[in-house]
């Protein structure tokens, strides 16, 4: 349910744990943008507002939530970086190099996702004012999102799903309102519960409850011709086919002739509006023969498709 489609898109937040480790992970995609996992565990203090941020400054604003951690990286990263806030200030004062992460993002590769392994004595600490134990913090909240590659940037997708709904324009300020909520340690003895499958919807509660929502279907809305549908590759310019899709998405264009013999494999474009250029010559490149042709635009993951036809005169 992205603004910017399926390859900026986070499908779904995973957590589990054991003794030592709080295991994390974000699924999804991001091409060329970034993906940051927020952890709130105190409610003390926080980030209220990540334009404030030394590192990592965006336009986002908190409510309900004021996260104390984040793990973040960047398309074809391999090494998330995972950031803690000083303690009662909104600052971020290190990166925790003692952190396990990985990243597997890679521009239009659908199903990658960012991981980390956390130990509990990262989050649970002795603080200038008072000791963090788990008994005083069972639960922690967690929020993540895509965001442009830019500083003071937003960005078009967040899980759970915001309340307020997100922006297609990335210069857009964005307040991050929901949440999802587990419990580690139900009982409150200082120590993560290994006996309860940290999967148990008990375990986890939401501030709001993301509604059921429909997935914006991708689609070709036209394809057009600039110069017209007849093309003479003796006297003219090369020829121009372009389509408008209603998301980006990554489209190739095919050129067949009557037959439905393929003359030529356009290269591959990722927009929503998309121009292809052919100079008229097959994949042996020699000038084909005149008579009517088709062209075929299709979507990397076949969601979307159309055909049109044209001639070639001589």
């Amino acid at each position: 349910d992205s603004y910017w489609g399926i390859y900026n898109d986070i499908n779904q937040i995973k957590i589990t744990w054991d003794q030592n480790y709080l295991y994390v992970a974000v699924d999804g995609c991001s091409w060329d943008n970034n993906v940051i996992l927020f952890l709130d565990v105190y409610d003390d203090y926080g980030i209220e507002n990540m334009e404030t941020l030394n590192s990592w400054a965006r336009k986002f604003n908190f409510f309900n939530f004021s996260p104390d951690f984040f793990l973040a990286t960047w398309d074809r990263n391999q090494v998330p970086q995972f950031w803690s806030v000083n303690e009662g200030t909104h600052s971020i004062v290190t990166e925790n190099t003692n952190i396990s992460t990985i990243a597997t993002f890679d521009t239009d590769r659908l199903g990658k996702a960012m991981e980390a392994a956390i130990p509990w004595e990262t989050i649970y600490y002795e603080g200038q004012f008072w000791n963090r134990k788990m008994e005083n913090y069972p639960t922690i909240k967690v929020a993540a999102l895509i965001t442009a590659g830019d500083d003071y940037s937003s960005g078009p997708d967040v899980a759970p799903d915001n309340i307020s709904d997100m922006q297609e324009n990335s210069t857009i300020s964005v307040n991050i309102d929901n949440y999802l909520e587990f419990i580690v340690d139900t009982d409150e003895d200082g120590a993560a519960d290994l006996s309860v499958s940290p999967n148990d919807w008990q375990r986890i509660d939401y501030f709001q409850v993301p509604l059921t929502f429909i997935p914006k279907q991708l689609k070709i809305e036209d394809i057009t011709f600039p110069n017209g549908k007849v093309f003479n590759p003796y006297q003219d310019e090369p020829f121009q086919i372009q389509i408008e899709s209603n998301q980006d998405a990554r489209f190739s264009a095919i050129v067949f002739d009557a037959a439905g013999e393929k003359m030529k494999e356009l290269s591959y474009h990722q927009t929503q509006k998309n121009t292809w250029i052919w100079d008229g010559k097959d994949e042996k490149n020699k000038i084909v023969p005149f008579g009517f042709y088709i062209i075929q635009i299709r979507s990397s993951n076949h969601e979307a498709g159309k055909i049109a036809a044209f001639s070639v005169i001589k």
